[in-house]
């Protein structure tokens, strides 16, 4: 996305109003969020809102589109050419966790979506990106196996899962207990399950 100084005023407006949805996210349940509390939030009438987005699950959308986006920027920094496939997988983890710990209206946002019964254009963007990234960490753990550094008989694909999934159980017990820090406190344990126990051939 371009600087500050460079987008547009309809973009500053769309960006603003996502970051309104993951304070308000963060602040307690997202289905209590409306396009009224969006638009007192920003200083806008609800008419001025809908001149941007034409409707809550747009705005939903373009939420996650944004929130896609800037992960796969951090996943995009870990991929150097110098780092190995075990390197790269912890800083995947890593700033995945950090990512979350710094908007923590994200994982209230996603379990909210994906609880819904209908398909939302916002749940089809996380599903997306999940079954990505899947696959993204399933080739670097192939990498990791080629050269020896990753054990061979473990199944790349239901490992990436195991990957995501142990993040999710993370960012849900986070939820559940109501404080954002005990990610900080319980990723320790899960990643050297996963880097020490699991990925690494001994």
């Amino acid at each position: 996305m371009a600087s500050s100084t460079t987008r547009s005023p309809g973009g500053r407006r769309r960006e603003e109003a996502i970051g309104v949805v993951l304070d308000l996210a963060a602040a307690g349940s997202p289905d209590r969020i409306t396009t009224a509390r969006i638009s007192e939030a920003m200083g806008l009438s609800s008419g001025a809102l809908f001149r941007h987005f034409p409707g809550k699950d747009a705005l939903w959308e373009a939420t996650m589109d944004w929130v896609t986006a800037r992960l796969s920027e951090r996943f995009d920094r870990c991929e150097t050419q110098e780092a190995s496939a075990l390197e790269v997988l912890r800083g995947m983890f890593d700033a995945h966790l950090q990512f979350i710990r710094t908007h923590p209206g994200v994982p209230r946002l996603i379990f909210a979506e994906l609880q819904r019964a209908d398909d939302s254009p916002a749940k089809r963007v996380v599903h997306r990106f999940l079954g990505i990234h899947a696959q993204r960490l399933a080739a670097w753990i192939r990498r990791g196996q080629t050269v020896g550094e990753i054990p061979p008989k473990l199944d790349p694909q239901a490992t990436a899962t195991l990957f995501i999934g142990s993040i999710q159980g993370l960012v849900m017990q986070s939820l559940l207990a109501g404080d954002p820090g005990t990610l900080k406190t319980a990723a320790p344990e899960i990643r050297s399950l996963i880097f020490d126990r699991l990925l690494t051939k001994s």
